[in-house]
Protein backbone atom coordinates (compact mmCIF):
# COMPACT_ATOMS: atom_id res chain seq x y z
CA UNK A 1 0.00 0.00 0.00
CA UNK A 2 3.01 2.19 1.12
CA UNK A 3 4.39 1.24 -2.25
CA UNK A 4 1.53 2.36 -4.32
CA UNK A 5 0.93 5.80 -2.38
CA UNK A 6 4.94 6.67 -3.51
CA UNK A 7 4.39 5.59 -6.95
CA UNK A 8 1.03 8.18 -7.33
CA UNK A 9 3.01 11.13 -5.35
CA UNK A 10 6.28 10.35 -8.02
CA UNK A 11 3.98 10.37 -10.81
CA UNK A 12 2.35 13.56 -10.15
CA UNK A 13 4.54 15.43 -9.40
CA UNK A 14 6.89 13.93 -12.48
CA UNK A 15 3.64 15.49 -14.62
CA UNK A 16 3.73 18.43 -12.51
CA UNK A 17 7.14 19.23 -13.69
CA UNK A 18 7.28 18.61 -16.95
CA UNK A 19 3.90 20.54 -17.40
CA UNK A 20 5.58 23.32 -15.82
CA UNK A 21 9.02 23.15 -17.78
CA UNK A 22 6.80 22.66 -21.10
CA UNK A 23 4.09 25.25 -20.52
CA UNK A 24 5.76 29.10 -21.20
CA UNK A 25 2.64 30.72 -22.42
CA UNK A 26 2.80 33.34 -19.36
CA UNK A 27 6.77 33.46 -19.68
CA UNK A 28 6.81 36.89 -21.71
CA UNK A 29 11.13 36.83 -20.92
CA UNK A 30 11.03 33.86 -22.40
CA UNK A 31 8.78 33.47 -25.57
CA UNK A 32 10.32 35.04 -28.74
CA UNK A 33 14.20 35.79 -26.77
CA UNK A 34 15.83 34.08 -29.18
CA UNK A 35 14.34 36.33 -32.27
CA UNK A 36 14.92 40.00 -30.78
CA UNK A 37 18.51 40.98 -30.31
CA UNK A 38 19.47 41.66 -26.16
CA UNK A 39 18.82 45.89 -25.61
CA UNK A 40 21.51 47.57 -25.89
CA UNK A 41 19.98 51.17 -26.06
CA UNK A 42 22.15 51.68 -28.59
CA UNK A 43 21.14 49.71 -31.83
CA UNK A 44 18.30 48.12 -30.09
CA UNK A 45 16.03 49.70 -27.35
CA UNK A 46 13.02 48.13 -25.62
CA UNK A 47 9.33 49.96 -25.02
CA UNK A 48 6.19 49.37 -23.93
CA UNK A 49 3.06 49.79 -25.98
CA UNK A 50 -0.04 49.61 -24.60
CA UNK A 51 -3.25 48.07 -26.76
CA UNK A 52 -6.93 48.92 -25.92
CA UNK A 53 -8.89 46.02 -27.66
CA UNK A 54 -12.12 44.66 -27.25
CA UNK A 55 -14.59 42.01 -28.90
CA UNK A 56 -17.50 42.82 -30.09
CA UNK A 57 -20.10 41.93 -32.87
CA UNK A 58 -19.60 43.20 -36.36
CA UNK A 59 -22.81 43.88 -38.36
CA UNK A 60 -23.19 41.58 -41.87
CA UNK A 61 -21.71 43.58 -44.55
CA UNK A 62 -23.59 41.37 -46.73
CA UNK A 63 -26.59 43.43 -46.17
CA UNK A 64 -26.94 46.97 -47.29
CA UNK A 65 -29.35 49.01 -45.41
CA UNK A 66 -31.49 51.58 -46.85
CA UNK A 67 -30.48 53.97 -45.40
CA UNK A 68 -26.38 53.56 -45.75
CA UNK A 69 -24.99 55.20 -48.79
CA UNK A 70 -24.66 52.80 -51.73
CA UNK A 71 -21.84 51.87 -53.69
CA UNK A 72 -21.41 52.90 -57.37
CA UNK A 73 -18.28 53.56 -59.70
CA UNK A 74 -15.71 50.83 -60.69
CA UNK A 75 -12.03 49.74 -59.31
CA UNK A 76 -10.43 48.37 -62.11
CA UNK A 77 -6.91 47.39 -61.14
CA UNK A 78 -6.34 47.88 -57.15
CA UNK A 79 -3.21 46.29 -56.39
CA UNK A 80 -4.63 44.31 -53.18
CA UNK A 81 -8.22 43.57 -54.17
CA UNK A 82 -7.96 43.59 -57.64
CA UNK A 83 -11.58 44.79 -59.18
CA UNK A 84 -14.33 45.99 -57.63
CA UNK A 85 -17.49 47.40 -59.28
CA UNK A 86 -20.89 48.76 -57.69
CA UNK A 87 -23.83 48.77 -59.58
CA UNK A 88 -27.29 50.49 -58.00
CA UNK A 89 -30.77 49.17 -58.21
CA UNK A 90 -33.58 50.69 -57.08
CA UNK A 91 -36.91 52.71 -57.54
CA UNK A 92 -37.88 56.42 -57.99
CA UNK A 93 -41.78 56.69 -57.72
CA UNK A 94 -44.24 59.56 -56.49
CA UNK A 95 -45.00 59.96 -52.93
CA UNK A 96 -48.16 59.20 -53.32
CA UNK A 97 -50.83 57.95 -55.58
CA UNK A 98 -52.82 59.02 -57.89
CA UNK A 99 -49.98 61.25 -58.90
CA UNK A 100 -50.20 63.87 -62.35
CA UNK A 101 -48.03 66.24 -63.77
CA UNK A 102 -51.13 68.81 -63.85
CA UNK A 103 -52.71 69.93 -66.49
CA UNK A 104 -50.76 68.71 -69.48
CA UNK A 105 -53.07 71.38 -71.30
CA UNK A 106 -51.45 74.36 -70.08
CA UNK A 107 -47.85 72.66 -70.04
CA UNK A 108 -45.50 73.74 -72.96
CA UNK A 109 -44.13 70.39 -73.75
CA UNK A 110 -41.66 67.64 -71.86
CA UNK A 111 -37.92 69.01 -73.01
CA UNK A 112 -36.58 66.26 -70.63
CA UNK A 113 -36.33 63.64 -67.60
CA UNK A 114 -33.02 63.88 -65.65
CA UNK A 115 -32.42 61.27 -63.00
CA UNK A 116 -30.46 62.73 -60.51
CA UNK A 117 -28.59 61.14 -57.24
CA UNK A 118 -27.08 62.68 -54.29
CA UNK A 119 -23.52 62.26 -53.81
CA UNK A 120 -21.45 61.85 -50.98
CA UNK A 121 -18.11 61.22 -50.99
CA UNK A 122 -15.60 59.06 -52.77
CA UNK A 123 -13.36 56.46 -52.05
CA UNK A 124 -10.54 55.71 -54.69
CA UNK A 125 -8.23 57.84 -56.99
CA UNK A 126 -10.38 60.45 -58.36
CA UNK A 127 -8.46 61.81 -61.56
CA UNK A 128 -10.17 59.62 -64.10
CA UNK A 129 -13.77 60.04 -64.34
CA UNK A 130 -16.48 56.95 -63.98
CA UNK A 131 -18.35 56.43 -66.94
CA UNK A 132 -21.85 55.48 -65.78
CA UNK A 133 -25.06 54.34 -67.49
CA UNK A 134 -28.85 53.88 -67.00
CA UNK A 135 -30.70 50.38 -67.62
CA UNK A 136 -34.78 49.81 -67.24
CA UNK A 137 -34.75 47.13 -64.39
CA UNK A 138 -37.25 44.24 -65.94
CA UNK A 139 -37.15 41.97 -62.71
CA UNK A 140 -41.01 41.70 -61.84
CA UNK A 141 -39.29 39.99 -57.76
CA UNK A 142 -37.30 43.71 -57.65
CA UNK A 143 -39.36 46.31 -55.14
CA UNK A 144 -38.41 49.82 -53.34
CA UNK A 145 -34.98 49.99 -52.43
CA UNK A 146 -35.50 52.35 -49.95
CA UNK A 147 -38.06 49.78 -47.94
CA UNK A 148 -36.12 46.78 -48.31
CA UNK A 149 -32.46 45.56 -47.18
CA UNK A 150 -30.86 43.57 -50.18
CA UNK A 151 -27.91 41.33 -50.63
CA UNK A 152 -25.29 42.60 -52.25
CA UNK A 153 -25.02 39.23 -54.40
CA UNK A 154 -28.06 40.66 -56.14
CA UNK A 155 -28.38 41.62 -59.32
CA UNK A 156 -32.24 42.04 -60.88
CA UNK A 157 -32.34 41.46 -64.32
CA UNK A 158 -32.12 44.51 -66.96
CA UNK A 159 -32.95 45.46 -70.42
CA UNK A 160 -31.37 47.92 -72.70
CA UNK A 161 -30.05 51.04 -71.38
CA UNK A 162 -31.78 54.03 -71.18
CA UNK A 163 -29.50 56.91 -71.07
CA UNK A 164 -25.80 57.59 -72.58
CA UNK A 165 -22.70 56.88 -71.14
CA UNK A 166 -22.36 59.63 -68.63
CA UNK A 167 -18.85 60.71 -67.71
CA UNK A 168 -18.28 61.83 -63.87
CA UNK A 169 -15.50 64.11 -63.48
CA UNK A 170 -15.18 63.31 -59.62
CA UNK A 171 -13.44 66.03 -58.60
CA UNK A 172 -16.30 68.65 -59.94
CA UNK A 173 -19.25 66.87 -58.45
CA UNK A 174 -18.82 69.85 -55.24
CA UNK A 175 -18.38 72.62 -57.58
CA UNK A 176 -21.93 74.44 -58.20
CA UNK A 177 -22.99 73.76 -61.68
CA UNK A 178 -25.43 75.58 -63.24
CA UNK A 179 -27.99 75.03 -65.71
CA UNK A 180 -29.09 76.87 -68.82
CA UNK A 181 -32.57 75.73 -68.67
CA UNK A 182 -33.31 77.46 -65.14
CA UNK A 183 -31.56 79.75 -63.13
CA UNK A 184 -30.60 77.30 -60.45
CA UNK A 185 -27.61 75.91 -59.30
CA UNK A 186 -26.51 72.33 -57.24
CA UNK A 187 -23.44 71.13 -56.41
CA UNK A 188 -22.92 67.31 -54.90
CA UNK A 189 -25.24 65.81 -57.37
CA UNK A 190 -24.81 63.84 -60.03
CA UNK A 191 -27.52 63.84 -63.38
CA UNK A 192 -27.63 61.80 -66.30
CA UNK A 193 -30.14 62.51 -69.06
CA UNK A 194 -32.53 59.89 -69.46
CA UNK A 195 -33.39 58.81 -73.30
CA UNK A 196 -36.45 60.46 -74.83
CA UNK A 197 -38.42 56.98 -75.22
CA UNK A 198 -38.35 56.53 -71.82
CA UNK A 199 -39.07 60.03 -70.67
CA UNK A 200 -41.58 59.98 -73.04
CA UNK A 201 -43.36 56.80 -71.60
CA UNK A 202 -43.25 58.54 -68.28
CA UNK A 203 -44.32 61.75 -68.89
CA UNK A 204 -47.48 60.60 -71.11
CA UNK A 205 -48.73 58.23 -68.27
CA UNK A 206 -51.54 59.19 -66.10
CA UNK A 207 -53.33 59.18 -63.25
CA UNK A 208 -56.83 57.57 -64.39
CA UNK A 209 -58.27 54.02 -63.46
CA UNK A 210 -60.20 53.60 -67.31
CA UNK A 211 -59.82 54.77 -70.90
CA UNK A 212 -56.62 54.41 -72.96
CA UNK A 213 -52.92 54.87 -71.34
CA UNK A 214 -51.16 52.70 -69.16
CA UNK A 215 -52.58 54.41 -66.17
CA UNK A 216 -49.42 54.06 -64.45
CA UNK A 217 -49.92 56.81 -61.89
CA UNK A 218 -53.16 55.64 -60.28
CA UNK A 219 -51.72 53.49 -57.75
CA UNK A 220 -48.12 51.78 -56.66
CA UNK A 221 -48.87 48.09 -58.25
CA UNK A 222 -49.99 49.42 -61.42
CA UNK A 223 -46.99 51.63 -61.54
CA UNK A 224 -44.28 48.93 -60.41
CA UNK A 225 -45.69 46.98 -63.26
CA UNK A 226 -45.15 49.79 -66.23
CA UNK A 227 -42.00 50.94 -64.40
CA UNK A 228 -40.48 48.02 -62.14
CA UNK A 229 -36.66 50.16 -61.65
CA UNK A 230 -33.97 51.63 -63.02
CA UNK A 231 -30.32 50.22 -62.57
CA UNK A 232 -27.47 52.42 -62.85
CA UNK A 233 -24.12 51.00 -63.46
CA UNK A 234 -20.32 51.53 -63.94
CA UNK A 235 -19.34 50.72 -67.53
CA UNK A 236 -16.25 51.61 -67.57
CA UNK A 237 -13.02 48.95 -68.25
CA UNK A 238 -10.53 51.49 -68.41
CA UNK A 239 -8.48 52.88 -65.63
CA UNK A 240 -10.99 53.98 -63.44
CA UNK A 241 -10.34 53.61 -59.78
CA UNK A 242 -12.57 54.81 -57.27
CA UNK A 243 -16.08 54.55 -55.91
CA UNK A 244 -19.00 56.59 -55.29
CA UNK A 245 -21.12 56.58 -52.59
CA UNK A 246 -24.46 57.80 -52.87
CA UNK A 247 -27.68 58.67 -50.97
CA UNK A 248 -31.12 56.91 -51.99
CA UNK A 249 -33.15 58.62 -49.34
CA UNK A 250 -31.71 61.83 -49.81
CA UNK A 251 -34.17 64.41 -51.56
CA UNK A 252 -31.45 65.53 -53.63
CA UNK A 253 -31.92 61.85 -55.54
CA UNK A 254 -34.95 62.07 -57.81
CA UNK A 255 -35.92 62.39 -61.28
CA UNK A 256 -36.38 66.04 -62.43
CA UNK A 257 -38.65 66.62 -65.35
CA UNK A 258 -37.89 69.37 -67.42
CA UNK A 259 -40.85 71.07 -69.33
CA UNK A 260 -40.45 74.17 -72.02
Amino acid sequence: MQKRILFIAFTAVALFSFLNWNCTKLDTTTIGSDLLPAVDNVHTFADTIFVNAQQRDFNDTSIIPYLDNQVLGNINNDPLFGKTTGNMFLQLKPGSFPFAFGNKDSLVGLDSVVLCLSYKYFWGDSVMPQKLQVFEVVDSRFRDSVNKNWDVNTQPSTAASISPVKNVDIRRLGDYMKYAWRNDSVNNQIRIKLDAAYASRLFNSDSSSTGPGNHAFYNDSIYRNAFNGIAIKGVGAGSENALLYINVSDTNTNLKFITG
